[in-house]
């Protein structure tokens, strides 16, 4: 505790702001509170840039100039977080995001799961493989509905003579 009090305000917010998000963000799932379930994805978010924030503190306070490591994993979380970001852009802009979106609306299973469809929200993660002429395309989205929310991982797969097909989701 007493490491805690020498913290600045700044440090301090980014903890607690970064402990919050992701003890909410659990905690929601768990507990069925439906209710910012984006949370999750933004306390990860966070704490990327919190641990950004406090290696370049400990960059600042070392005289020795031996920081070699703190910015390689600067470098390092940085791509991870400008990837991430382009993947969110790109998958919430594509045809399969599309595709996917009006199949989660349209079925019927899920629909009586979780209530009518409000909004459906791209994650930044899943994957895209493709090789030769077909794409299989995993996205993962919140699907909000109005009884509850639910993550989903919808996989698609489209050659280049037929249109998407989903494969699964989960």
């Amino acid at each position: 505790m007493y490491l805690f009090k020498k913290k600045h305000f700044i440090d301090k917010f980014l903890i607690g702001l970064t402990s919050l998000l992701l003890l909410y963000g659990y905690l929601c799932r768990i507990i069925g509170c439906y209710f910012f379930w984006e949370s999750k994805t933004l306390g990860w978010f966070f704490l990327f840039i919190s641990i950004i924030y406090f290696l370049l503190k400990r960059i600042k306070q070392k005289n020795n100039g031996k920081t070699i490591s703190e910015k390689i994993a600067i470098c390092l979380i940085s791509a991870y977080l400008l990837i991430a970001i382009t993947i969110l852009f790109l998958f919430s802009t594509s045809d399969a995001f599309r595709f996917s979106k009006n199949y989660i609306t349209t079925n019927k299973d899920l629909v009586e799961q979780i209530g009518k469809i409000n909004t459906i929200i791209a994650l930044p993660r899943g994957s895209y493989f493709s090789t030769n002429n077909q794409v299989e395309v995993n996205l993962c989205v919140i699907a909000k509905g109005s009884k509850k929310f639910k993550d989903l991982n919808v996989q698609l797969f489209k050659n280049d003579t037929s249109d998407w097909v989903i494969l699964n989701t989960y």
